[in-house]
């Protein structure tokens, strides 16, 4: 962010660079605070990349042309004392919501995270974390927004060398070409991997090009040869300026934070668009005097501390616990963050900067000692947190096997009847063999269905669904499911899914959706198998479950093979809502959620099972259900004891 050079080579103060840090801290405070009119703020990270490269890139050519040399013991002792003071401070924040505020899974990773905060390594740290189904519900780290400051760091460590040498070996035309085939070379790297968008996103040298233009704007701007900026027509710099400026504030409305073009060149625009606007508010025009206005230049001067204190702020002061609208809320918020920021910039990162707490010799125990703190902290903090009570928080669904049950045929087996208006007639017959798919709500469900079934007469079940899965994650489900089918001739499949595609449904639209729905569906049915679709499982986040109309229509467009039930009518409670963990039956209270409200304890399982079973026997395709098998050796599956005490009943007061 700021640079604090040797009084010779001080840059020339210019207000609008301080209303550009401003401008940019504003869009990522608008962007965490939930308003999807600003959905694209998160962009105001990367024009703190840009103009990062640019101030230090300044910096480090005046010194050099000053004195003919750089120091880099100076360089860094400067970054040290500007940026470490408040980062500490925020990680002491940060220590403290998890002591307050942190959930279970939050504190499983908070240690780890806050040591790679403090290593400057946390984008790394969250590139390379392996991801639990927990991680996939807990609220995000309270030192999240560190993967930023930690990309910025290593940049400072590393490129003053390499300004270094060039200079010293080729002077700016080595470093010019360096950094643009450098430049090129992020470029190329973020298309390569733009299969994997965190890796994109918080890779240093997928980023780096943002950093490497604003270098590459400094070198033009301060070639005497070239006059920068200034040489340009002024007619050019302002529409320049105006250009830039409105296409940055158009896409803080227009861009998704998931949107498939950022890795591929979407960054690297935000990071042209922002060279544009240096070129404005580095030479006197509209722009420049607009950014200068007072009140963003005082939020740029604090908007490092307001970067480093917002999210923990933010974070700890939820609705929930605050009980406020969005717009009450993010008041309170940001007077919250605004009070941390001025106290930090006050009290802490300008004594430091001056060299005040140096002075005092005692005093120089301060940074060491500061770091030994934030690092007693996380271990304090984290010594021994809750078990989670995240249904399935150990859970690794990359790692998932489908069970195959086959029960031998029995002499005994029941037969059905059913009464008809002339006297009993026959049913039709048990499924021979089903197979049960879905995410982990169906992984709940599965060990009740396939023991009603095989109380019926089927005598294969496969056990086939698994926590985190959607047709539209990184899963080979297509060869999976082609296996499943020709390994084991289903009469019926069963699928509940839902939740996991909503995300990629609302970006990619309904008929692209509903274009691998019926290509699961052709999958499905190649060997003759009919498919009972299940409705998305009812509360939780997905109350709306905005993918059934897709299922229920998919099912109306293939009515030979397909048929749609949603059993949510089972699950209401006598005040007509889907949410609670205890719904009453005949004056007894039964525990049919897990903690969470949303995945199922068995007395939840036996009756979404009823009303499956029900519909398939209305329809024709199977036997109905045959009673007795809802106490059966099911109920001590390991689904129901994850999390542990999860579908205790005592822990409610109620029966199961």
């Amino acid at each position: 962010m700021n640079a604090e050079p040797r009084a010779a080579t001080r840059l020339t103060h210019l207000p609008g660079l301080d209303g550009l840090r401003g401008l940019a801290v504003i869009g990522v405070l608008l962007f965490h605070g939930g308003f999807t009119t600003f959905k694209g703020g998160f962009l105001g990270v990367s024009i703190f990349f840009t103009l990062s490269g640019f101030l230090i890139t300044s910096l480090l050519l005046r010194e050099h042309q000053a004195h003919g040399t750089i120091s880099l013991r100076a360089f860094w002792a400067r970054r040290f004392r500007r940026l470490m003071p408040a980062a500490l401070a925020g990680l002491l924040v940060a220590c403290a919501y998890g002591a307050l505020f942190a959930s279970p899974e939050q504190l499983a990773t908070l240690r780890t995270d806050v040591l790679a905060a403090l290593a400057y390594v946390a984008n790394w740290r969250f590139v390379l974390a392996d991801k639990r189904y927990a991680d996939l519900f807990a609220a995000p780290s309270p030192v999240q927004h560190f993967w930023s400051l930690a990309i910025e760091e290593q940049f400072y460590v590393v490129y003053p060398v390499l300004v270094y040498g060039c200079l010293r070996l080729g002077g700016r035309r080595a470093l010019t070409a360096v950094l643009g085939a450098l430049a090129v070379v992020s470029v190329g790297l973020s298309f390569a991997l733009s299969g994997n968008f965190d890796r994109v996103y918080y890779g240093t040298d997928t980023r780096a090009f943002e950093l490497l233009v604003g270098a590459l704007f400094a070198l033009w701007w301060s070639a005497p040869a070239a006059g920068g900026p200034v040489r340009l027509p002024r007619p050019v710099r302002e529409a320049l300026g105006v250009v830039a400026l409105a296409a940055s504030l158009a896409a803080w409305t227009l861009v998704d934070q998931t949107a498939s073009y950022l890795p591929k060149g979407g960054f690297a625009v935000q990071a042209c668009v922002t060279a544009a606007l240096l070129v404005a508010v580095t030479s006197p025009t509209f722009v420049a005097r607009a950014l200068g206005w007072t009140p963003l230049r005082a939020v740029g001067l604090v908007s490092y501390g307001l970067y480093v204190y917002h999210w923990p702020v933010f974070l700890a002061l939820d609705a929930e616990r605050t009980g406020l609208g969005k717009h009450p809320l993010f008041g309170v918020r940001i007077l919250v963050t605004v009070a941390a920021a001025l106290v930090s910039y006050w009290l802490i990162e300008q004594p430091v900067r001056r060299g005040q707490v140096w002075r005092a010799p005692a005093l120089r125990l301060a940074a060491p000692g500061a770091v030994l703190a934030v690092v007693i902290a996380a271990v304090v903090v984290t010594w021994d947190p809750p078990a989670s009570t995240v249904a399935y928080a150990n859970a690794n669904p990359d790692a998932f096997t489908p069970r195959v049950v086959v029960i031998p045929p029995s002499a005994g087996a029941p037969t059905t009847t059913a009464a008809g208006a002339t006297g009993a007639v026959d049913t039709p017959p048990a499924p021979r063999s089903i197979v049960i798919l879905g995410d982990s709500g169906m992984s709940d469900l599965q060990p009740a269905l396939g023991a009603a079934y095989v109380a019926t007469g089927t005598t294969r079940v496969v056990y086939a669904a698994s926590p985190g899965f959607g047709l539209t994650r990184d899963i080979d489900w297509r060869t999976q499911w082609a296996r499943l089918v020709d390994e084991n001739r289903p009469d019926i499949v069963f699928v509940m899914i839902g939740g996991w595609d909503i995300p990629w449904m609302a970006k990619n639209g309904v008929p692209a959706y509903a274009a691998v729905v019926d290509e699961a569906i052709g999958v499905l049915t190649a060997k003759g198998a009919k498919v009972q679709w299940l409705a998305m499982l009812p509360g939780g986040a997905t109350a709306d479950r905005p993918a059934d109309p897709v299922y229920e229509a998919a099912a109306a467009r293939h009515s030979d093979t397909v048929s749609f039930v949603d059993p949510e009518r089972v699950l209401r409670t006598a005040e007509g809502e889907v949410y609670g963990r205890v719904l009453e039956e005949g004056g007894v209270r039964l525990l049919v959620r897990k903690p969470d409200s949303w995945h199922l304890c068995p007395a939840g399982a036996i009756r979404v099972t009823g009303a499956i079973m029900a519909h398939v026997a209305e329809i024709g395709w199977a036997a109905p259900e045959v009673g007795g098998w809802e106490q059966g050796t099911w109920r001590n599956e390991e689904a129901y004891r994850d999390p542990v005490g999860g579908c205790d009943p005592r822990s409610v007061g109620a029966a199961q």
